[in-house]
């Protein structure tokens, strides 16, 4: 979601196991910081839980669905290589990018 100031995500997330009292919960946050409960968009149908997660937020500032002012850029920067990190998990050679694309000579060089 776009605003004038800043931008604002929703994650969607599905119950897929077990008999949970929401079938799907939409999460509002700042990609490192998610809101309180009382922003969540609850519902049995996408449909259904953005239209509730949106009128929850609609008229209410980022700052306050997710306050940030509690995170220094220090911890901003460690919580956001640690994301990445968890997300690259799954291709762990993303982090040896400098060593695959290291200039090596060419046997005519030598």
């Amino acid at each position: 979601m776009f605003r004038n100031e800043g931008n604002l995500y929703i994650d969607v997330y599905e119950a897929v196991l077990g008999k949970p009292p929401h079938k799907f919960i939409a999460v509002p946050n700042v990609l490192l910081k998610e809101s309180e409960e009382t922003f969540f968009g609850v519902g049995i149908q996408r449909k259904m839980l953005l239209t509730d997660c949106l009128k929850k937020i609609r008229a209410v500032p980022i700052e306050e669905i997710v306050p940030t002012n509690d995170l220094e850029g220090s911890e901003l920067e460690k919580q956001a290589i640690e994301n990445l990190k968890k997300i690259s998990r799954k291709s762990p050679s993303m982090w040896k990018l400098p060593k695959l694309f290291s200039k090596s000579r060419r046997k005519s060089d030598k």
